[in-house]
């Protein structure tokens, strides 16, 4: 129970990824909250990847988003009139760039002023990118008709992108306003996106035991690799290519409901359920998160356990009531004249009645007419076999009334009047032919009865108490 106080957990062996849990987490999936503190995804590949970890790795940089802001080094702005020379620096390589550019490219008219931009080579590596990628999606970005991006090769010793603005259709702008204009675009290129899945901040690779079952009904036990996100995008990861969509789920309940509908977000939610209840070694029993998680999706879509939730539902002000905004409710429900069918369990325990479950959901049905024309008892038959003959057939075996025709073997064996019946002498059970059963046990001399004197030393029995 105290662990369950605690905000977040690290994951085992990966020590950036931090997941909520606890009463904190708990909270989050039954108030149905649409923003999760630590959102993300497990994300399985298709089986003939699952043990390649270089693919893994592939994937996970083709998933992770990758900004600008991880790219970028530092940017200068310099002044640069000539667009095929340029500063030291960049000269020999922007040479080579419109020696191998279009005509139409070398001949168009741009902005003196250029922002210089110096990219992480190590970062460029590990994210597999290429510099023509970076180029089109800045030109994408900003505009084609805006800016003019060129840019080194992969493989130069300085990623250098160079960007200048390109005049507008409306008139030329003052040399003052050129360089205001980049230095807004210098701040904005950070939020540039090259590649990746919006949301999808950190992709984290961890190895996991796999137990597949084979089909002579033997199993076999074997690791894959698995991804965690930092971020949540569902639809989008789903789509990707070497995903598995079968496996990959969300922990956000209410993205999975958006996604894959209402019986995946209950299993879904069943899961997290669990998986809060059980990690510091409670147990609660499956029905009863099966009842919290049917309850909150047998509408269609999700209902929360608040007032917002259960205080929605159609039921009536008495169980509403016995919630939350209990005055609220009660003035709304007299306002409007309110009629409760007491069909609930809280309604009836609040006004002392057998609640509509169980026994108490059914009414018992007697055909008066034909207890009216069930035979009579017969006769020498005591009070006790009267009463019980208007609940048992006549025809029965058993049955007081018939036990007078039936055989002495079998006779009253079962009926409510025969077994202890002194009139009946046949009966093995009755008291004044078997002293196991008398009422007066014990007698001076004798052991068991002075009435029938059955083990008594004297026959006839002596005194009684």
């Amino acid at each position: 129970a105290t662990q369950m106080t605690l905000n977040t957990f690290h994951f085992a062996g990966v020590s950036a990824k931090n997941v909520t849990l606890g009463v904190p987490r708990l909270r989050e999936l039954i108030n149905v909250a649409k923003t999760v503190k630590t959102p993300g995804l497990t994300v399985f590949l298709k089986p003939e990847y699952v043990h390649d970890r270089d693919k893994v790795r592939e994937v996970s940089t083709n998933l992770e988003m990758c900004n600008l802001d991880k790219l970028i080094s530092y940017w200068t702005i310099i002044y640069d009139p000539d667009i095929k020379s340029s500063i030291t620096e960049d000269r020999e390589w922007v040479e080579e760039y419109f020696d191998w550019a279009d005509a139409e490219r070398g001949e168009e008219v741009v902005s003196p002023w250029v922002l210089r931009v110096v990219l992480d080579s190590k970062v460029f590596n590990d994210k597999r990118l290429e510099m023509q990628q970076i180029g089109e999606r800045v030109t994408e970005e900003f505009g084609y008709n805006f800016v003019s991006v060129i840019q080194t090769d992969d493989n130069a010793e300085e990623l250098v992108m160079r960007i200048r603005l390109k005049p507008s259709p409306e008139g030329e702008e003052a040399e003052n306003e050129e360089e205001v204009t980049l230095r807004q675009i210098a701040e904005a290129l950070p939020m540039v996106r090259i590649k990746g899945i919006v949301d999808i901040k950190k992709v984290y690779m961890r190895e996991e035991n796999k137990v597949t079952y084979l089909e002579n009904g033997s199993f076999m036990r074997t690791k894959e690799w698995v991804m965690d996100t930092d971020g949540v995008n569902l639809p989008a990861v789903l789509a990707a290519d070497d995903v598995d969509h079968t496996r990959t789920i969300s922990n956000s309940i209410v993205e999975v409901a958006e996604t894959l509908g209402i019986e995946a977000v209950r299993a879904s939610l069943l899961n997290e359920v669990r998986r809060v209840i059980s990690f510091d070694g409670s147990y609660v029993n499956y029905r009863h998160l099966a009842v919290l998680c049917d309850i909150m999706t047998a509408r269609g879509t999700l209902t929360s356990i608040t007032r917002h939730g259960i205080n929605r539902i159609d039921r009536g002000p008495m169980m509403k009531c016995s919630f939350e905004e209990t005055v609220e409710i009660l003035v709304d429900a007299a306002m409007f004249a309110e009629t409760d069918e007491m069909k609930g369990i809280t309604e009836n325990i609040m006004l002392g009645q057998l609640c509509r479950f169980g026994t108490g959901a059914f009414d018992i049905m007697i055909d008066e007419d034909g207890v009216a024309a069930c035979t009579g008892t017969a006769e020498g038959q005591d009070l006790l076999a009267a009463d019980a003959a208007d609940f048992l057939h006549d025809n029965y075996l058993g049955a007081p009334a018939a036990a007078l025709h039936s055989l002495q073997s079998m006779s009253g064996l079962f009926s409510p009047a025969q077994p202890q019946s002194p009139d009946l002498p046949h009966t093995l059970t009755s008291p004044m032919q078997a002293a196991f059963m008398n009422e007066l046990p014990q007698t001076k001399k004798g052991q068991y009865s002075d009435v029938n004197a059955l083990f008594s030393p004297e026959p006839g029995g002596g005194e009684r108490f």
